[in-house]
């Protein structure tokens, strides 16, 4: 008895996770005058798939396809002394209502009436406000770092909080939507709960884009069942295995040779990003044994490796050789004030008797970096060619900046934990 309830529970729990997975078609099906046709028998085959699904109308025409896969369908609808009615090409798409009706003409059942859908099928069966981020945009549309989440800023409303695209990875604060806080936006990915809901701005799971079929995001006035967040519902639905065999290959690269160099920067930034992996899909199937016709089982699998190494400019800037001696005379800073009487040092310098006995050993580390940056100056006009500067330590260097005074223009170069060229 424990193991059925368990069961029972976890079946309950799945079809819950899948609602936001799923879509339904619903209609009324009349004959030429307007009359409904009650036990009309009316099927919804998926293209992709070749899965069929078959209802019959009710005493009032109605019928509805509750819970279907997303993907493209071929609705029929047949009954006897009428001609069979077709509409092919409905788009379903994750957590979407489609209304499709029929009317019936007179004739054989033999004879048919095919109607190709539109390209603008409006929904109007909820009033919930969504957009839809569809597997062509996610296939043609190049993404910086290739984050799917950068695609949400295609919808109106979204205004991206992070631009930087290598610092996304599982964030899902990159965007605010509708003006509500990015941290009030509830992801899912086919339909479970998607969300670190320690910390409440990470992501368990970031599918790479090659894996999604596409990418619903419902801002407003949508039903109860997508609760979870006061704000935007984003739900990632995956690919899944088709008919036939489908694989890809594939690497997206990024690197400073193909870049130019920042407008503080000496040089290009280094940067060297790798995206390689692959998916493959299709059926399970023994031929002439079981599922030969190949549309029960499928499968869908991806792997995604990511290198990234990444160089980082920092500006600063360290006392001139004027300041450190206390003549601020030439400074573009304000004039030292003295704390004694709280009024500017006379003509902008202040005595040696007036400094802390410490402050001469602070400053010693600039003198030392500046004596390095004399040297290294001195040995690259003194060069044939250039070269680049050496680390006297393990430290990488970065640049650094320093405030110039009359006939000084050295450059210095301060030690930093990220990696970067040194200046020249």
């Amino acid at each position: 008895m424990l193991s059925r309830t368990l069961l029972l529970i976890v079946v309950f729990v799945a079809s819950l996770a899948a609602q936001s997975t799923v879509g339904s078609i619903s209609g009324i099906v009349t004959d030429s005058s307007g009359a409904a046709v009650p036990g009309c028998l009316v099927s919804a085959n998926n293209t992709q798939t070749g899965q069929k699904v078959s209802v019959r109308t009710q005493e009032t025409g109605y019928y509805v396809f509750a819970s279907l896969p997303t993907g493209v369908y071929a609705l029929t609808a047949e009954k006897e002394g009428f001609r069979m009615s077709e509409r092919s090409g409905v788009i379903l798409d994750a957590a979407s209502r489609r209304t499709v009706d029929f009317a019936l003409e007179v004739g054989a059942v033999t004879e048919s009436v095919n109607v190709a859908a539109g390209v603008e099928q409006v929904q109007t069966s909820s009033g919930d406000i969504g957009r839809l981020i569809n597997n062509q945009q996610l296939n043609e549309i190049a993404l910086n770092g290739r984050n799917y989440s950068q695609l949400l800023r295609l919808i109106p409303g979204a205004v991206a909080t992070n631009l930087d695209p290598f610092s996304l990875a599982l964030s899902t604060t990159g965007q605010r939507i509708n003006g509500v806080r990015s941290d009030s936006i509830y992801f899912t990915f086919d339909g479970i709960e998607n969300m670190d809901n320690g910390g409440m701005i990470n992501a368990a799971v970031n599918p790479n884009a090659d894996t999604i079929a596409e990418v619903k995001i419902l801002t407003s006035s949508y039903s109860a069942e997508f609760g979870g967040r006061s704000g935007a519902l984003v739900n990632v639905v995956t690919k899944s295995g088709t008919k036939e065999f489908h694989g890809t290959l594939f690497e997206f690269v990024r690197n400073d040779s193909f870049d130019a160099r920042s407008f503080f920067a000496r040089q290009v930034d280094p940067l060297r990003f790798n995206d390689f992996g692959y998916t493959l899909g299709g059926p399970v199937y023994i031929p002439r044994k079981w599922n030969a016709d190949r549309n029960k089982l499928f499968f869908f699998l991806s792997q995604e490796w990511k290198y990234t190494h990444l160089g980082v400019v920092r500006l600063g800037q360290v006392p001139t050789q004027d300041e450190r001696n206390g003549d601020y005379r030439g400074s573009t800073l304000p004039a030292p004030v003295d704390p004694l009487n709280g009024q500017p040092f006379p003509n902008r310098m202040v005595p040696a008797s007036r400094w802390s006995k410490n402050g001469p050993a602070l400053l010693k580390p600039f003198r030392r970096r500046i004596s390095r940056a004399r040297a290294e100056i001195t040995a690259r006009a003194t060069s044939a060619a250039p070269t680049r500067a050496s680390c006297s330590s393990a430290s990488i260097t970065c640049p650094l900046r320093r405030r110039r005074s009359a006939g000084d223009g050295l450059t210095m170069n301060g030690k930093s934990s990220t990696p970067s060229r040194a200046a020249r």
